[in-house]
């Protein structure tokens, strides 16, 4: 990722713990204006919504699907914190 113009991840889940040891390399990428896409799933609710506080990296557009209602208001109750 040191010398990509854009990236696309995917992952069957994303936890705070992990998804902070990549916001260094986000902040770069951001500086040198690289595109990039990450594509995760629920898993059996292991993904938790403050694993996307893309807020701090300022994106231009974020897209967030939700195929289940209590993720839908799990969800909704984390953003509106850092919305």
């Amino acid at each position: 990722m040191k010398k990509c113009s854009e990236f696309k991840m995917s992952a069957a889940f994303i936890s705070w713990g992990g998804i902070q040891n990549f916001f260094p390399l986000f902040e770069e990428l951001q500086q040198r204006i690289v595109k990039g896409q990450i594509l995760t799933s629920t898993y059996e609710d292991f993904t938790t919504p403050e694993a996307f506080d893309v807020m701090q990296f300022k994106p231009k557009h974020m897209l967030f699907i939700v195929h289940r209602d209590n993720i839908l208001e799990k969800s909704c109750e984390s953003f509106k914190h850092w919305l």
